[in-house]
């Protein structure tokens, strides 16, 4: 009796354990196949193509995604930004392979523990135009500033690196280049700092801390510049600034080291330059320069040259400019001095000034007046001495002449000079010029001239002019 209801018990265990079996198989194979059924329709789990995470999408949303709501903010470092989205300009994507290729559906159990990342080729399409004005409107490229380097400054007394300053500049291509890495990385924000221009020499450079001990060497350099007596000098803040650093080194910067002497040169240059001068006897008379040889010009060109390969040895030097022409005498006065030769076309006389003291005075003939041979105004110089000269040249008429001269000073540089005229038989002055003058020289008694040739100097200024 007893052992019969055992028996009895445990069949019906048996029995409920078969049952729950089947159930539980039948759920397995009920989840499994409805796990075929979705992830036929939807990506497995775990799932990336070309690096993005799709996992439970869509299929079709994977391979034909909606860019409706989808935008990037532009982020600019000085706060200024901007959205963009792909839907605007028609942007797409086109993957180049069977979309079978993403997942097998009846492996997806196994997808729960594995990570696959499908690499597909894509083709990305958008409408350029639309892209073009997008750029051309957009506010982060208003407005954009180029980046500062490191510089060394002068400050409280001392030279000092200023820090490098961090600028939006950009370009278009640069932009455009990075959306559309930010939509196939599908970002959705861009900082623009990362494709901002950099400045190209930073605070800790060596070659900017090298430099700043030369600048400290270059405090303490002078160059004194003479033009005669009158002295420039270079030196401190004024020298520093003509210096620049570059390409990882300190030197002369070439144009402001010219600009410097071209200062130089409107400062002092005299060469062709109109002049008020204070005659003999009849006050003060303003001669133009334009006809003029007299004075000094700097040739900045050279003088640059010279300057700049001066500075180069970082050693103080006294230098005197390159000229293109120069006087006889400089001072803080000016650069005619008290030596010079004076003659007025109207008064026809002639002095001859030596360190103040008049030399010697006399009447003399110049440029005929009637035969538009006129002497011309202006500066000239004494720029040749010759003891004995045959003057060649054409007549007024047009004839070839060759006259013998015992003394020649030329002083203009079209054949205009002061010399002896024996066939004028000691007649000089008066009106002589207005119908029997000379061919522009000035013609001067013998004894006078001789006089002026063993006294003057090369380079002895010579003023013409009228005094009425």
């Amino acid at each position: 009796m007893i052992k019969k209801v055992k028996k009895t018990s445990n069949s019906s265990k048996n029995k409920i354990l078969k049952r729950l079996a089947i159930i539980l198989i039948s759920l397995f194979i009920s989840i499994y196949l409805l796990g075929v059924i979705i992830f036929s329709f939807v990506a497995l789990p775990h799932t990336k193509l070309n690096g993005h995470k799709v996992g439970y999408l869509m299929i079709d949303d994977v391979f034909n995604k909606d860019w409706t709501d989808y935008s990037i903010k532009l982020n600019r470092s000085d706060g200024k930004s901007d959205f963009f989205k792909p839907e605007k300009i028609n942007y797409k994507e086109n993957y180049l392979g069977s979309k079978k290729l993403l997942q097998n559906q009846f492996l997806w159990p196994i997808s729960f523990f594995t990570t696959r990342d499908i690499k597909l080729d894509v083709e990305v399409s958008y409408d350029d135009k639309k892209f073009e004005d997008f750029l051309k409107n957009t506010l982060v490229l208003k407005g954009l500033k180029h980046p500062e380097d490191a510089k060394i400054i002068f400050k409280d007394g001392q030279y000092v690196i200023k820090d490098e300053v961090l600028g939006t500049f950009t370009t278009k291509e640069k932009l455009k280049e990075a959306i559309l890495v930010a939509i196939s990385e599908r970002k959705d924000s861009l900082d623009m700092s990362t494709i901002a221009e950099e400045p190209k020499i930073k605070k800790d450079d060596e070659s900017l801390k090298e430099a700043v001990k030369k600048y400290e060497k270059i405090s303490k350099l002078k160059y004194n510049i003479s033009i005669d007596e009158v002295k420039e000098t270079l030196e401190g803040q004024s020298l520093s600034n003509v210096f620049t650093f570059s390409d990882g080194e300190l030197k002369p910067d070439e144009q402001k080291v010219k600009e410097y002497v071209r200062q130089l040169a409107i400062k002092y240059d005299t060469f062709k330059i109109d002049r008020k001068f204070q005659t003999t006897g009849k006050g003060e008379v303003l001669v133009p320069g334009k006809d003029g040889i007299y004075g000094w010009q700097i040739d900045v060109e050279k003088t640059k040259d010279l300057l700049v390969e001066k500075m180069l040895t970082f050693q103080s030097e006294d230098i005197e400019p390159v000229f293109m022409n120069r006087g006889l005498f400089y001072n803080k006065d000016g650069d005619f001095g008290n030596t010079y030769i004076e003659i007025d076309l109207t008064r026809q006389h002639m002095w001859f000034y030596k360190n103040g003291d008049l030399l010697l005075d006399t009447d003399v003939v110049t440029g005929d007046t009637s035969k538009n041979v006129e002497t011309p105004v202006g500066f000239m110089k004494v720029w040749s001495r010759e003891n004995g000269k045959n003057l060649k040249g054409l007549t007024p008429a047009g004839y070839d002449y060759v006259t013998h001269v015992d003394y020649w000073m030329p002083i203009n540089w079209t054949g205009v000079g002061i010399h002896d005229a024996n066939w004028r038989h000691g007649q000089f002055g008066g009106n002589i010029y207005k119908t029997q003058g000379s061919y522009g020289c000035i013609n001067t008694p013998f004894e006078k001239v001789k006089k002026i040739y063993e006294n003057v100097e090369i380079n002895t200024p010579v003023v013409i002019y009228k005094s009425e």
